[in-house]
């Protein structure tokens, strides 16, 4: 921790329970969780060639139907990506500890990660 005090994000983290209770007491809910991203990212991959549009000329707004389908598809993957992130999955597959994350929140430039 920086500077000798805890960020008020990390004492909610310690209420919450997430930072300093029992190993492991969390984990069989969050590795369920997160297992459950590999079929979410899967389907996306499979997805993200437009099979329905396959050998279809179909023009919509002046562009081919299958840019369309990239566009919205590209939107998609990206909420997608967002709410993975969001989810703390991204960090706990990274292995970035909440506590180690709670004692960086000091050492961010206006929300920014430059050290």
């Amino acid at each position: 921790m920086a500077g000798g005090h805890r960020s008020s994000s990390g004492i909610a983290a310690v209420e919450q329970g997430l930072i300093g209770s029992t190993p492991g007491s969390f984990q069989p809910v969050r590795r369920s969780r997160d297992l459950l991203w590999i079929p979410t990212f899967a389907l996306l991959v499979a997805f993200a060639v437009p099979w329905p549009l396959w050998g279809s000329d179909r023009v919509v707004a002046g562009l081919p139907a299958w840019i369309w389908w990239h566009v919205g598809w590209l939107g998609l993957c990206a909420l997608a990506f967002r709410a993975f992130v969001r989810s703390g999955a991204w960090e706990r597959g990274m292995g970035i500890d909440a506590a180690e994350r709670a004692g960086e929140a000091d050492a961010t430039v206006d929300g920014g990660d430059r050290r």
